[in-house]
């Protein structure tokens, strides 16, 4: 198409046109400008053209124009236009031979899309969708106020901060010892001094370092200024979280970390939250801070187009609503926008940026300004009083009240001094000027909290409108060069591991401490707690910061994982197997000889012959749990309690030498396990082959081994593997086709990889160009010459496949009687050796999904998605912090993930996840180019689950924009991200603690964990399984059960009511009421229970 450039002389002038024809002919708009300007074109062109100008004179002129007009709206990008949009079917019908995806325009809305009943908005799919029946549309149609019309008194509340990432360019104590600590220390002393000031701090990370260095005086200072609220600990997390990438659980420990320094530092509990930064604002955060008891929240990153149009219908102030919360029981905080793209003070006192950037004063200032209102006396007051009060009054028209916060701000602001002395003098007299003159000005401004502008809005209007649904994917300019901040989605898959399984550490020693009631080593944790929290930051958990950053994150975590792993070796030798020593067979992967396994090998010798393995099941169904484990001998035979267990040997094949090893092998068996149960299994070696353990079978034309017997594949490239359950058909070892139990015929299932060319950075995914299919097992790549290998046995069979150079791929199938033979099991090892793409694994399969598919809340529920045909490829992939799914009337087809990553449907059937990528570019968000090139090896985990409708449930609709789990996809969720503890007991002891609860399957335990010496918090919350999918028989709703095992579990007589981080008791609980709180699906409650 790059035809278009030598038609440069008829669209030089058109600025649109010209940067769409340039992003189709792979260069950038400057580029494009320069050639026009030139007038430089092949001369051959010139000589047709000027033929046909002079042969067609006016009419030639006009029909070329519309012939290129029109291919042009074909073939772009971008479809902002009313008269591209219809077009865009078209488009993507010629591009991508797909199916086009049909829109009721008669309704004016997608037909997916619920009737707003009790919303004014909802926002999905890059679109706002209105309820005209709305008290809140009927202000639209004027919002120009008479000139006669009296100004309304407005309340202007100037709110002073400083944005301190805790780690992105420079790691944590770089910032503190560089910034932080003198941000911290002139807030102190500048508000110590000056009464009238006011200033909100949101990192408690920070401030709790700063804590350690700060004088007797500081500390006595600091808590008369928090306590008085000058001083407002906003928010109070840990950290300012991402929204689109962690996990749900994660967030709400980064919140009960900063709650409780807060409290027991100050004695003060979080009113407002401040979050500016995340990329993008989804449904997570607001509820939980809600839940919290925090009533108000700032927020900042709503994407550029759907903020304007919210700004223009006044509504960048609301309640945001859960969309499953149909009874209104579900905590709604309300919501203000900031009114631009940046929290800084040159970008929020107003539309006008060349007025704003006067006031941002000091010598932190980065803004760019031709003068700037340092020295305000009584000859200019009233200029620069004029000039802010027309900003602010632009400003009280997009929120609909007559209160209005105004950040003062920007990153690592006020670390000068002349930042606080200078503001304070400044907008002090244009303050006093403006409150001297309400005649004139009709405004009341001050230096404020968030929390005083939150109480003067209710005080002023007690109704907003009520928004649900998130603002994902972020973009700042739909139309730029680099649009969606999808890519950070996926962005370092090797560290998102990291962080789950570090996750899953903490979690297994909260719950085994809860059940052995011990807690002598929560001081211990602490650190990796915080640690943990920390990387819950918007510039850790998404991995876009600097490399020596992430790596300062990445130590951080490996050194909390090793820390809550000596806790649980703690918690087992003083209460669970008394004197004894453990050791864990889980190790990050990073720290494995290999980069990819996370197993230690457990090692038997004539001497050692025999070893005793603990485990400890993390989760709340009894089912039979699969352990796998490495031995270096396949001669071993596992018990428990007295009773052979049945085990099979696997093949560890090697992927750089092409080789089966014959020194370690994998050693698989499935137990029954009990919720939150600790058993113990004995580990024998024999010196002949056990009958209970199976050697598998090996097919591969070019493998050899010792131990396994290798049969050839004889020339086909077909192969079948099977439980109870379904069966898998391969081709070249990769996903062909399944047959589930039962049916007569096969379901289209097909699992291939591919890569996108990517000029983003590590923020933003921008392809290049269509998706490029990897070659499966090709001969000219070098690739592992055995693949594909198919490993066969009775209990868990795989298949080996080569996908790519940089790809392999393992597929799992169990066959333990158990839930976990539901799923297809993959392990994708990514090493990516080629820069600037992004892999996805492309999952095709005969679902007739249209444009719909569903993506996790940070593993909360589901919010239902639309592909959208008016917006780019990569601002069509949604964040999947855990699960997604597609469905019809027929079936569903979930992906569970153990790490988060982002998800599109391209095609009808299809789901595209992302994988892995490199970059070399940057995407003009602050890193440089180079910084997002590395991505270290990495083991990309995933379940697939096909599962078939109930008959009797096909035709159900759903009646919100929000669905959830099977409870086979939850359950298998869970065992991914929550796997059992696996430790070998060094010193033999037949004593070991026993403690047995029973436990309904719907009702999540999401954590029990100490919160001090004195108590504790339970979470729970009520699942509503679909009930339009198969459902695993087990035992609901039972309260008094829930209450017997809580009492159980926590050696407590009582459980108190309290909110999700522990601040606001209430009253004890009894069974009834503990049934009446569980009552409305998804809500989390918590309980706090005393340590005696």
């Amino acid at each position: 198409m790059c035809f278009f450039r030598l038609t440069v002389t008829i669209v030089a002038s058109c600025p649109k046109l010209r940067s769409n024809i340039n992003r189709l002919c792979g260069q950038s708009p400057p580029g494009f400008a320069q050639l026009a300007a030139s007038q430089q074109r092949p001369r051959f062109l010139g000589v047709k053209l000027n033929r046909i100008f002079l042969m067609s004179k006016k009419l030639g002129v006009v029909l070329l124009c519309v012939v290129l007009v029109l291919v042009f709206l074909v073939y772009s990008e971008d479809f902002t236009t009313s008269l591209a949009s219809p077009l865009a079917p078209l488009r993507r019908t010629l591009l991508n031979n797909e199916p086009v995806y049909s829109k009721d325009s008669a309704a004016g809305q997608p037909p997916a899309l619920p009737q707003l009943t009790r919303w004014d908005a909802l926002v999905s799919s890059h679109s706002i969708w209105y309820n005209p029946q709305s008290n809140w549309t009927s202000k639209w149609s004027d919002k120009v106020r008479p000139s006669n019309q009296t100004l309304p008194l407005l309340n202007v509340h100037i709110v002073m901060h400083s944005h301190v990432d805790p780690g992105w360019l420079r790691t944590f104590e770089e910032y503190y010892v560089e910034k932080v600590k003198s941000i911290l220390d002139l807030t102190i002393k500048q508000l110590t001094e000056k009464p009238d000031l006011r200033f909100i701090w949101s990192e408690m990370s920070f401030l709790e370092r700063w804590w350690q260095d700060a004088t007797p005086e500081q500390r006595l200072q600091t808590t008369i200024l928090v306590q008085s609220g000058r001083l407002e600990l906003t928010g109070g997390a840990w950290v300012m979280t991402d929204e689109a990438t962690p996990y749900f659980w994660a967030s709400i420990d980064n919140m009960i970390e900063g709650h409780a320094f807060v409290k027991n530092t100050f004695n003060v509990t979080p009113q407002t939250s401040w979050s500016v930064d995340p990329f993008g604002h989804g449904l997570m955060y607001p509820y939980l801070v809600a839940e919290a008891k925090i009533t108000g929240m700032v927020i900042g990153r709503l994407s550029k187009h759907l903020k304007e149009e919210l700004r223009d219908k006044g509504m960048l102030m609301f309640n945001w609503a859960q969309p499953s919360d149909e009874n209104q029981r579900l905590a709604t905080p309300l919501v203000s926008a900031l009114p631009r793209t940046f929290y800084t003070t040159a970008d929020s006192c107003g539309p006008d940026s060349n007025i704003c950037c006067q006031f941002d004063l000091g010598s932190s200032a980065r803004s760019s300004c031709g003068s700037r209102a340092k020295s305000v006396n009584d000859a200019n007051v009233e200029v620069y009083a004029n000039m802010l009060m027309g900003q602010y009054r632009q400003l009280e028209r997009f929120y609909e009240s007559n209160s209005l916060l105004v950040p003062v701000g920007d990153d690592f602001f006020f670390s000068q001094e002349d930042d606080w002395t200078v503001t304070h003098a400044s907008y002090g007299a244009i303050f006093k000027h403006i409150n001297a003159h309400p005649e004139k000005y009709h405004a009341n401004i001050k230096f404020s909290t968030v929390a005083n502008y939150f109480e003067d809005a209710r005080e002023q209007q007690d109704t907003y409108p009520l928004l649900t649904g998130d603002f994902f994917p972020y973009t700042e300019d739909k139309n730029g060069f680099h649009p969606y901040w999808t890519g950070f989605y996926v962005h370092l898959p090797a560290f998102k591991r990291i962080e789950r399984l570090t996750q899953s550490k903490l979690r297994s020693y909260d719950l085994l401490a809860a059940v052995a009631s011990f807690h002598d080593a929560r001081a211990q944790v602490e650190p990796a707690r915080r640690n943990l929290a920390l990387c819950q930051h918007h510039d850790s958990i998404t991995a876009t910061s600097k490399p020596h950053v992430m790596k300062d994150y990445q130590t951080r975590l490996q050194t909390a994982f090793a820390v809550v792993d000596n806790a649980i070796s703690e918690v087992v030798a003083k209460k669970i197997f008394p004197q004894g020593e453990t050791f864990s067979l889980i190790e990050l992967p990073h720290d494995a000889p290999d980069g990819k396994s996370n197993k230690h090998t457990v090692t038997f010798t004539r001497e050692i012959s025999t070893h005793d393995l603990m485990v400890f099941n993390q989760g709340m169904l009894q089912e039979r749990q699969k352990i796998t484990l490495r031995v270096n001998d396949p001669r071993v035979e596992v018990s428990s309690a007295g009773e052979i267990v049945a085990s099979q040997v696997m093949p560890l094949p090697n992927f750089e030498t092409g080789r089966i090893s014959n020194s370690t092998y994998e050693l698989v068996f499935f137990i029954e396990l009990k919720p939150l149960e600790i058993k113990k299994v004995t580990l024998q070696w024999k010196a002949e082959q056990p009958a209970s353990t199976i050697i598998s079978m090996v097919f591969s034309n070019k493998a050899t081994s010792n131990i396994f017997p290798v049969f050839p594949l004889n020339g086909t490239n077909s192969f079948l593997l099977s439980n109870r359950y379904f069966a898998v058909h391969f081709s070249d070892g990769q996903i062909d086709s399944v047959k589930k139990a039962g049916d007569n015929d096969s379901i289209g299932l097909k699992v291939r990889y591919g890569a996108y060319g990517d000029r983003g950075g590590a923020y933003v995914f921008a392809s290049t160009g269509r998706l490029q299919r990897a070659k499966v097992n090709d001969a000219s790549a070098k690739t592992v010459s055995f693949l594909p290998l198919y490993v066969v046995g009775p209990i868990i069979s795989k298949a080996f496949s080569t996908v790519s150079e940089s790809l392999i791929q393992t597929v799992i199938i169990d066959n333990g009687n158990a839930l976990s033979d539901f799923a297809i099991h993959l392990e994708i090892y990514s090493h990516l050796d080629k820069t600037d793409i992004t892999t996805v694994m492309d999952v095709q399969t005969d679902i007739m999904n249209s444009n719909r598919f569903y993506t996790d809340v940070n593993g909360m529920f589901y919010m239902k998605r639309l592909y959208n045909d008016n917006v780019n490829l990569e601002g069509n992939f949604y964040p999947m912090a855990s699960s997604s799914f597609i469905e019809d009337g027929n079936y569903r087809l979930t992906i569970v993930s153990g790490q988060s990553t982002g998800v599109t449907t391209t095609a009808n059937g299809t789901m595209e996840v992302l994988l892995d990528r490199r970059l070399s570019a940057s995407d003009g968000k602050g890193l440089d180019m180079g910084d997002a090139a590395r991505s270290p090896p990495s083991v990309i985990h995933f379940d697939l689950l096909l599962e078939s409708k109930v008959p009797a449930a096909r035709n159900i609709k759903k009646v919100n924009n929000a669905a959830f789990f099977s409870n086979t996809a939850y359950f298998a969720l869970q065992n991914l991200i929550y796997g059992p503890e696996l430790r070998i007991l060094r010193n033999k002891t037949n004593d070991f603690y026993r403690r047995e609860i029973d436990w309904p399957c719907n009702i999540e335990l999401i954590n029990i964990r100490y919160l001090d010496d004195g108590t504790g918090i339970i979470l729970l919350r009520r699942l509503p399984f679909d009930d339009a999918l198969p459902q695993v028989e087990c035992a609901r709703n039972n309260y008094e059960l829930i209450m017997e095992s809580l009492l159980t579990i926590t050696n407590s007589p009582r459980l108190i009511k309290t909110s999700i981080t522990g601040l606001h008791d209430e009253d004890n609980v009894s069974v009834q009421q503990l049934e009446s709180l569980l009552s409305e699906p998804l809500k989390i409650i918590a309980f706090k229970f005393l340590v005696f």
